[in-house]
């Protein structure tokens, strides 16, 4: 059990059609959506709005940890919303983490450079 944010509530509220059992996620025929239903109804949604790099269900998890991570939350955070047992696990998603600017001796060095005027 987890809290939602009021706009992802909204969302579940929307695609359950008040149902109070069952899947959260139903595929084409109405069973439970699993991991491959996820993949190739992500792939038609790219091929409709002419995505030309491939993805999977996998890479929005990735994409959610690099931007949450990027945003200032904290890492400890990042873990718990990624259901992850361990930091080192998160940080491997974190496609940032090699990234030059998020670096802490560039973060000093910007503002060192920004008070010398």
């Amino acid at each position: 059990t987890m809290t939602l944010p009021p706009p992802v509530a909204r969302a579940v509220r929307e695609i359950t059609d008040a149902r109070q059992t069952g899947p959260l996620l139903l595929n084409a025929r109405g069973g439970r959506l699993n991991r491959a239903s996820a993949n190739r109804l992500l792939q038609n949604v790219a091929r409709v709005g002419a995505v030309v790099t491939e993805f999977s269900p996998h890479s929005l998890r990735r994409t959610m940890i690099t931007l949450a991570l990027g945003q200032g939350i904290p890492l400890y955070e990042v873990q718990l919303l990624a259901r992850h047992a361990n930091s080192k696990t998160t940080e491997l998603y974190d496609m940032n983490r090699r990234n030059i600017d998020r670096l802490s001796g560039a973060s000093v060095a910007s503002f060192m450079s920004s008070i010398a005027g």
